[in-house]
């Protein structure tokens, strides 16, 4: 079996030549259309992919997002807890992580002041009260 073009469009009347020219003018519209609707799902696919990618990609940022935090609550809360289970005065402080800025501030300017002569004398009492 042969699937020649020529032999899927022979003319009703052979040798008509008006026929022939008409089926292939015919069969060029025909083709020029599927090229022009082949472009056409080209782009849509393209389109369709892009779409795609992106909808990917956000959906494991929206899980992030929520995991992220579920899981530095699983990770931290119970040592939270256990600090404001040893000293419940952290609560009333600015924040709950105070204690821990003023250790390290306070280490910090602890080694600076190391070779700093201070006369406390000179210090009025309503500041050195805040400095012991």
């Amino acid at each position: 079996m042969n699937n020649n073009l020529s032999q899927t469009t022979t003319p009703v009347k052979s040798g008509d030549k008006t026929t022939d020219a008409r089926m292939h003018e015919n069969m060029r519209e025909m083709l020029e259309q599927n090229i022009a609707i082949s472009e056409e799902i080209k782009k849509n696919t393209k389109y369709i992919k892009r779409y795609i990618i992106f909808s990917q990609i956000f959906s494991v940022i929206k899980i992030l997002i929520i995991l992220v935090p579920i899981t530095w609550i699983v990770l931290y809360a119970p040592r939270v807890i256990n600090d404001i289970k040893k000293d419940p005065n952290i609560l009333f402080n600015n924040s709950i992580f105070s204690g821990l800025v003023n250790s390290i501030t306070g280490a910090v300017s602890s080694e600076v002041n190391k070779n700093i002569p201070i006369n406390t004398k000179n210090i009025p009492p309503e500041v050195q009260k805040y400095l012991k």
